[in-house]
């Protein structure tokens, strides 16, 4: 009897981890709680499934049970604690893919949004490698390209072959024993479901992967090939590699053209080309251009004749050491490490960053040698009342004890409380009540000696800060902070419109004029480039206004403008795509770090303005306009061409922008301009130099609406208007 029960046993074990699914490349077996995949090749333990965790503090499964489907699939059981509630796993296989179909039946009291599922690599790096894959798109008819959202993927690396995961929930809120998935609840059943998959493939095929996931025949990448994509020089020969990525279980034969332009249009490659890809596999292209210039910026143009496209930039920017950047008032509000903290952390030393707004435990300015203000918010609906009184002291305290130890020049708060209601002075009295006044009164019983900085309104809203004013916020406040938010105006317009950013500032400063003097930190201005809306910037625009902008800035005598900010992304999506919307769009770089022309128009603009001081406006004749300023003994100018007014865009359907090579100014006008010597140098929006030699002692220069800086002028002898 004992042998055969024994037997019995034997075999039930057996069963019990014999392979229930197999695929091309692995199988699974089952032990009870844990679906294990295991390599096909070797039979290497590489994946887990385990259930559901509900978060929240809410729990999770316990152990499963399995049945077999009549379609070759399986399902697994797995129930929580509480009576009915249940999680299943219905897992299929298809080639290398597997499936994973969720369905939630969770208890009466349960909430839905937190639940992660329990998953685990039993190889390699525990953690994976993300990957969040965008698809070039051009619009219908005309405008930019842009990138739409495609698969998000992590890596979990197994020596030759590795486990794919495809995300459907949020891929920051996880660890390696979890990952946040999406459930979609049905009221009239009461289930949530949702699905995520899984490929087991050769190691570093994350393109591969998610043209599977995405159900795409060919995707093509061009990633960062250095950081930034920015050399030194052109001497360095500068070169991108077009990755094509073929999701097709049969092998391709891909022509291809690519095409690279300048930012004036001329074409420095033409070339078509062919390459095989095989099935599930990648093959790459090397691009490598003539280039000239001591810098500037291209762009890369892959398509194939499958349709399959994406663009790139390639940058160079030369070498520049600011001798004291922070005594500049160029700052940044807010940077990714991406590619990784020390690169990131060079590059603002490059651009002349001598401010730092600082959030959380991040220390760039400690990196750079740089200004810092640390800022923070708390929403204005909450601890207001006397009853939330500790809490917010104690939030307080916290926060006070955190500046003074780190080496700050002030604490920044709240964030935009007036955004949902313009001019107002909403909101203005419960701030200076319930947080104003006892933040002074903790810095002064600590003797802590840092600046209290505010309110960082959206705009210049005066009303705002005139009830700041009356209820005695000057005594209090150390310095003032606003976001001059634009619209689709270049940046020097100073009309009435709320979101202008010359009106914004000019009225700001007149609001503090009569008052007693105290610094004016913008700790957020802005160039957004989201594609083909009227409301922003294109790409040529924003960085022609990027330079008025800081001319303007250093005029007006603010302390320091912080740029809104160095990467495209949002911080709870770092490096993610959402193409509709704006607040993606805001960096000097593209989500994966590659430069727009914005950055060399921000270190160019950093580097003309190092320890420069503004002279006086230049009136001149027609609408052409111009600010003087003064650096090293020696003066030069900045002009531009108003001619067709200040306004770049107008609201249309179907509006799209041009591709930013192409100027949006069509008219010029010609400025006598006397010489100081036998040339004169004209810098553009990015930097490029250019020389005009002068006859009789002049230069015929044509301005259009893009602003250029011009050395060498003989400005006793420029032609002004009466």
């Amino acid at each position: 009897m004992k042998r055969f029960i024994t037997s019995i046993l034997l075999f039930a074990a057996v069963w019990l981890h014999a392979a229930v699914l197999e695929g091309e490349t692995f199988f699974c077996d089952f032990d009870g709680k844990n679906l294990v995949v295991h390599s096909g090749k070797d039979r290497k333990k590489l994946f887990l499934l385990s259930g559901i965790d509900m978060g929240w503090k809410q729990g999770g499964t316990g152990n499963g049970s399995l049945r077999r489907n009549g379609d070759g699939s399986v399902t697994i059981h797995y129930p929580f604690k509480e009576e009915n509630a249940y999680c299943e796993f219905k897992i299929s296989v298809k080639g290398s893919m597997l499936t994973n179909e969720i369905t939630l039946k969770p208890a009466s009291k349960m909430r839905l949004g937190g639940q992660q599922i329990l998953r685990r690599s039993l190889a390699g790096n525990p953690r994976g490698i993300l990957y969040k894959n965008g698809i070039w798109t051009r619009p219908a008819s005309d405008g930019v390209p842009y990138e739409r959202a495609g698969a998000v993927v992590r890596e979990f690396p197994a020596g030759e072959v590795s486990v794919y995961e495809k995300i459907s929930g949020n891929s920051e809120w996880s660890d390696f024993a979890r990952q946040h998935v999406n459930l979609k609840l049905d009221k009239d059943s009461g289930l949530a479901r949702g699905a995520v998959a899984y490929l087991i493939l050769p190691a570093k095929r994350l393109g591969v992967a998610a043209a599977m996931f995405a159900e795409q025949g060919l995707t093509v990448a061009i990633p960062p090939q250095v950081p930034f994509n920015l050399w030194k020089s052109v001497s360095e020969k500068p070169f991108v590699t077009a990755e094509i990525s073929n999701g097709a279980s049969t092998e391709k034969n891909v022509s291809y053209r690519i095409v690279v332009r300048d930012y004036d249009g001329k074409v420095c490659l033409d070339e078509k080309g062919s390459v095989t890809v095989p099935a599930h596999d990648s093959a790459s292209v090397r691009i490598m251009p003539e280039l000239s210039g001591e810098r500037g910026i291209w762009f890369v143009d892959f398509r194939t004749e499958q349709g399959a496209f994406a663009r790139s930039m390639i940058g160079v920017l030369p070498e520049y050491v600011f001798k004291e950047p922070e005594k500049s008032i160029f700052g940044i509000a807010a940077a990714f490490d991406v590619p990784s903290r020390k690169e990131v952390a060079k590059l603002l030393r490059r651009m002349g960053v001598g401010w730092v707004r600082e959030m959380g435990k991040s220390s760039y300015y400690d990196q750079i040698g740089a200004n810092a203000l640390f800022h923070s918010n708390k929403s204005y609906k909450v601890w207001m009342g006397e009853k939330d009184a500790s809490a917010r002291n104690a939030y307080i305290a916290k926060t006070l004890e955190q500046v003074n130890r780190q080496d700050t020049v002030g604490w920044e708060f709240p964030n935009e409380w007036n955004m949902q209601s313009l001019n107002k002075g909403a909101h203005a009295d419960d701030l200076m009540k319930n947080w104003y006044q006892e933040i002074r009164r903790q810095m002064e019983e600590k003797k802590i000696s840092r600046q209290l900085i505010g309110p960082a309104l959206a705009g210049g809203d005066i009303a705002f800060l005139r009830r700041i004013h009356e209820l005695g916020g000057w005594n209090i406040l150390d310095g003032i902070s606003f976001h001059p938010g634009r619209g689709n105006m270049t940046a020097d317009y100073a009309g009435r419109e709320y979101w202008s950013y010359y009106g914004s500032l000019q009225r700001v400063r007149k609001f503090l004029a009569d008052k007693p003097r105290k610094p004016l930190y913008l700790t957020e201005v802005y160039a957004c480039t989201k594609p083909n809306a009227w409301w922003y910037d294109s790409y040529r625009m924003a960085a022609d206004n990027i330079l008025l902008m800081y001319a303007i800035a250093l005029k007006e005598e603010v302390t320091a403008a912080f740029f809104y900010q160095l990467h495209d992304g949002v911080w709870f999506n770092i490096q993610g795509v959402k193409p509709s919307d704006p607040e993606y769009f805001y960096g000097l770089l593209h989500r994966d770090g590659i430069l727009k022309p914005s950055l060399l128009a921000f270190c160019n603009i950093a580097e003309q303005l190092e320890n420069a001081k503004f002279v006086r406006d230049l009136k001149l004749e027609k609408q052409l306009k111009g600010f003087l300023f003064e650096k090293d003994g020696k003066q030069f100018a900045i002009l531009w061409n108003r001619e067709e007014g200040y306004f770049q865009s107008a609201k249309k359907p179907g509006y799209r922008h041009l591709e930013p090579w192409i100027s949006h100014w069509k008219k010029a006008s010609e400025l006598l301009i006397p010489a100081e010597r036998e040339r004169i140098s004209v810098v553009d929006s990015i930097g490029r130099k250019r020389e005009f030699a002068a006859e009789n002692g002049t230069v015929s220069l044509p301005l259009t609406g893009s602003p250029v800086i011009v050395h060498g002028v003989n400005v006793d002898k420029l032609k002004l208007s009466k």
